[in-house]
């Protein structure tokens, strides 16, 4: 099975880009101290290293520590993701990512900020209150004249998919 990856250090990110099927509908979060009922992320995050992981039918995106061999990671979580693919369906139904902010920055990670770097910007998360996200862009994203565009169709729209009882995101006042 052939997987493409990208490598974004400034989030140390691996994203792995799944198959068509290979996990169907939902999404699931592990992290060192809150483990998945995913045996597949089980596996995942018995890798040295490794901090979180958060798996949707698109993709699995690997967060690792700082001290970690990323090379060890890639070939660890590729030999994973070659074992389960051999099995039949291997994850649990998957329920609903409960709203919280290491989810929303696992998903923004894998999801949002690789697209922001690549214009040199960049958010950050300020605040999670009544399912409203209250945000800030920066670097180039600050005062962009795009900005609003980027908040609508890039940031709500992508937590929304994972997080849909995330009301509403906006940008700090």
């Amino acid at each position: 099975m052939q997987i493409k990856f990208e490598h974004f250090s400034a989030c140390r990110v691996l994203i792995f880009y799944l198959p068509n099927g290979f996990y169907p509908a939902g999404a699931e979060f592990a992290t060192t101290k809150s483990q998945s009922e995913s045996p597949f992320l089980a596996d995942i995050m018995t890798i040295d290293g490794v901090e979180r992981c958060l798996l949707t039918p698109e993709a699995l995106a690997v967060t690792y520590s700082q001290a970690a061999k990323t090379a060890d990671i890639q070939a660890l979580v590729l030999a994973e993701l070659d074992d389960y693919s051999d099995r039949p369906p291997f994850f649990t139904l998957a329920k609903q990512l409960p709203l919280k902010m290491e989810i929303i920055e696992a998903i923004a990670d894998a999801f949002i900020r690789p697209t922001l770097f690549r214009d040199n910007g960049n958010i950050e998360f300020l605040q999670l209150q009544n399912n409203i996200l209250t945000l800030r862009f920066t670097g180039h994203c600050a005062g962009c004249p795009y900005a609003q565009n980027t908040l609508n169709n890039v940031v709500a729209r992508t937590l929304k998919k994972y997080l849909p009882q995330l009301e509403q995101v906006q940008p700090e006042v």
